[in-house]
């Protein structure tokens, strides 16, 4: 019996190494896109995430907005390409009174008792309007101005001595950049908490017939909120968004 003894030549072994280059190149491409589309699935599934959290946030705050208070309490700012929304609340029960008729166009009010109100605090003005302003920085204050505010008091506003003050829960939402990058920022009397992969707020107003209003926000029946973020990382612009309706607890 004879045995070849013929083996691969070189031409064969070299087309051998080629061919299983070529398909180690295709499976390795293959198990990099497998792996890149798992990451951004997990991206979009963070984002998703936080949407939920922040919707449940945003809806819970909305539906408190005006506890305690006479109005609806929210003051929305509709801005191009994204709005802000403050919500008030009354759930300290602290109360004082003015100890005279603030300024027009003045930053600074007088009222009985400020022991217990703190910077960055809101405060609800109640008399022949309502108005809310956020305490500035006490240490800072001159001593003949014992509650400064961080924004002047309207001409002809028509508070007088003896005027109702109520010490206030105030929060706003609105959308920071900080290294170019956006994110929602929640800021509740002060205290400033950053959302990240969250990068577009839009609201919507509607009064109780259903008819979107951008100003007289006391006739608010529901409001809708569109939220959403682009993945991190991401190299697409796919964005995810959900969208919120939320009824004030004092709606007219």
């Amino acid at each position: 019996m004879r045995y070849s003894d013929k083996g691969f030549t070189l031409i064969e072994l070299m087309v051998t190494i080629v061919i299983a280059t070529i398909v180690g190149l295709a499976l390795t491409n293959l198990y990099r896109g497998f792996a890149e589309q798992n990451k951004q699935q997990r991206r979009i599934a963070e984002v998703r995430s936080q949407l939920t959290r922040v919707s449940e946030l945003i809806e819970r705050d909305i539906r408190m907005a005006g506890y305690g208070l006479a109005g609806t309490g929210i003051r929305p700012t509709l801005g191009d390409p994204d709005d802000e929304i403050l919500i008030f609340r009354d759930d300290s029960k602290g109360e004082t009174a003015l100890a005279s008729a603030p300024a027009s166009g003045g930053t600074c009010i007088h009222v009985e008792d400020p022991a217990s109100i703190t910077s960055d605090q809101w405060l609800c003005l109640m008399g022949a309007d309502t108005l809310y302003r956020q305490v500035a920085d006490i240490a800072l204050s001159l001593t003949s101005c014992n509650i400064p505010v961080t924004e002047p008091l309207p001409a002809g506003h028509g508070f007088a001595i003896g005027d109702k003050v109520l010490l206030v829960t105030g929060i706003q939402y609105s959308i920071g950049t900080d290294g170019g990058v956006n994110s929602l920022i929640r800021n509740q009397n002060g205290k400033e908490i950053e959302i990240p992969s969250i990068s577009i707020l839009e609201i919507a107003i509607k009064n109780s017939e259903g008819n979107e209003i951008t100003a007289n926000f006391e006739n608010a029946r529901s409001l809708f909120f569109r939220v959403g973020g682009v993945p991190s990382g991401s190299t697409t612009s796919e964005t995810v968004e959900t969208t919120i309706e939320a009824n004030p607890r004092n709606y007219h």
